[in-house]
């Protein structure tokens, strides 16, 4: 059973940004808009699931709010990085890397 907070929260974080972005791929040509669905899919999933296992299987609130909380702890370095790549995506990465590693 522990296994299923990690799945909720690699399919909401990971597999979501990437759908998301090859979805947009097939609607616009525009790059920007692309990546900004790319950082949309990883934003993590609110409380929300909480409340309804709550109303309707309280058996699994645990395994629930475990995964809401894993996924803000996996989704929050994961949105920074992303944010920090596709600012400066048409800059050297390494001098990138450099600048944010020694603020």
């Amino acid at each position: 059973l522990a296994l299923v907070p990690g799945l909720l929260v690699i399919m909401k974080v990971v597999v979501c940004a990437f759908g998301t972005y090859f979805f947009a791929g097939s609607l616009t040509p525009v790059k920007s808009l692309q990546n900004f669905s790319f950082l949309y899919g990883m934003i993590p999933s609110s409380s929300a699931p909480l409340i309804f296992a709550n109303s309707f299987a309280p058996h699994t609130s645990e395994t629930i709010a475990s995964s809401i909380l894993l996924g803000l702890m996996v989704a929050g370095p994961l949105m920074y990085g992303t944010a920090v790549f596709l600012q400066s995506a048409d800059m050297n990465m390494t001098d990138v890397l450099i600048s944010v590693h020694f603020q």
